[in-house]
């Protein structure tokens, strides 16, 4: 039998808090799992690639672009976290 959802009620500015933290973790599981994705991609270009130049070369930066935006997306998950702790 479903439940009904859970009611958040904000009274404090810690549970605003705790709903930006709820979100930002939310938004980083998907962003990384995306991320995840486009390096298999990355792999099945470079795997299909037949030694064409184009296809390896388009394989690679995909590659790199996938890694690129895996770092930028720990650094700036890792700044809220920092943040996050300041304020508290």
């Amino acid at each position: 039998m479903p439940t009904a959802p859970r009611v958040t009620t904000i009274t404090s500015v810690q549970d605003i808090f705790d709903i930006i933290q709820t979100i930002i973790n939310w938004l980083a599981a998907t962003f990384f799992a995306v991320a995840v994705i486009f390096i298999f991609y990355a792999a099945y270009l470079y795997l299909t690639a037949a030694g064409d130049p184009e296809k390896l070369t388009k394989a690679k930066n995909q590659l790199i672009y996938s890694i690129i935006a895996i770092a930028i997306g720990l650094i700036a998950f890792s700044v809220t976290t920092i943040v996050s702790n300041f304020i508290r």
